[in-house]
């Protein structure tokens, strides 16, 4: 695959920058480097001496290179896919690895989030085999997402009155690279109070080979400061992450409170949502651990801890809709068009 590379500075050096060359902030947006060559993007050219300058402060800084970043652009081709799909086999995303279902929670004060998380959903729209083909054309991997929300006493959830508030299908695809693509989602949601009994598809979107474009969700080959974008969908889906480090560690509070080491850290973001932002731990499999997402930080206001559980939920009495076929409209009590 071919990369193009766009090296930009980040906020904290681009100011003092700006003030030593004696051009705008917003001018300063580094260098591209292209196929013709290397280009400066700046609307004036500095001297060699505001260059050496410069470099002086990102060094006193101590911002290191992997802190500047690039933004990884991996054209999109279908010949890089098979048919059927290659199973989900990235160490940091082995969505096809260990069990099918995974187990998530958060609790946020007085309210808890769960999400159960099945890969290889084999019902309709997906084939037998849990594989559905975008209208772009490549066969995806169906990972079924389903939430529910309720009480939360005294840090416990009270599953007895969980209610469904969201049903999604996720379409993946692993290249020949080990890249891991995310081609679109058919997604269901409750409606608010106050806007009607129709359920609601805000979301939605499948790469058409168009203007609907696929995006990745893991490299290949990972560094720090990577920036790469997830899905486009104008106005609709504008998802960007970006690799913080390779070695990053957690500790999750459920179940056993495991340990996980040897995790890829991200900062996951998008235009549509300003202020929202998440970051993400994906792990590489480690006693008994199988490997993937352990843990996600919701930044909107407050911080939401988001927890890998396990293949079960302890105590789950069956939760509405989970075993409905998609999309489970009795359980999100909303109506279908």
């Amino acid at each position: 695959m071919e990369y193009s590379v766009a090296v930009k500075l980040p906020r904290q050096i681009a100011g003092p920058m700006a003030l030593l060359m004696d051009v705008p902030a917003s001018s300063v947006t580094g260098v591209n480097i292209t196929p013709e060559g290397t280009k400066m993007t700046n609307h004036r050219t500095p001297s060699s001496l505001h260059y050496r300058i410069a470099a002086a402060i990102v060094c006193m800084l101590g911002i290191s290179a992997a802190a500047v970043g690039k933004t990884i652009e991996i054209p999109f081709d279908e010949t890089d896919f098979t048919d059927p799909p290659r199973a989900i086999s990235n160490p940091y995303l082995p969505l096809d690895a260990g069990p099918p279902t995974r187990w998530f929670v958060a609790v946020a004060d007085d309210e808890c989030e769960i999400s159960k998380q099945t890969m290889g959903y084999a019902a309709a729209p997906a084939d037998g085999f849990g594989n559905y083909t975008v209208p772009a054309g490549v066969a995806t991997r169906v990972l079924r997402d389903q939430e529910w929300v309720t009480e939360a006493v005294d840090g416990e959830c009270v599953l007895g009155t969980a209610e469904l508030a969201e049903d999604t299908l996720d379409f993946h695809a692993q290249d020949g690279d080990g890249g891991v693509w995310y081609l679109g989602e058919q997604t269901w949601s409750r409606p608010d109070e106050d806007e009607g009994d129709q359920c609601s598809d805000s979301g939605a979107w499948e790469a058409d080979g168009g203007d609907i474009l696929p995006g990745v969700v893991m490299l290949a080959d990972p560094e720090p400061g990577d920036r790469y974008r997830q899905e486009f969908f104008e106005d609709e889906a504008e998802d960007w992450g970006a690799v913080l480090r390779l070695n990053g560690g957690v500790t999750v509070a459920f179940g056993e409170g495991d340990v996980y080491t040897d995790c890829l850290v991200t900062r996951e973001w998008s235009p549509l949502e300003p202020g929202h932002v998440e970051k993400k731990w994906y792990c590489a499999a480690q006693d008994g651990f199988s490997g993937g997402l352990a843990l996600v930080e919701e930044l909107k206001e407050k911080t939401l801890r988001v927890e890998y559980v396990g293949a079960s939920l302890p105590g789950n009495p069956g939760l509405p809709g989970e075993d409905e076929d998609f999309p489970a409209s009795s359980a999100l009590d909303c109506d279908l068009p």
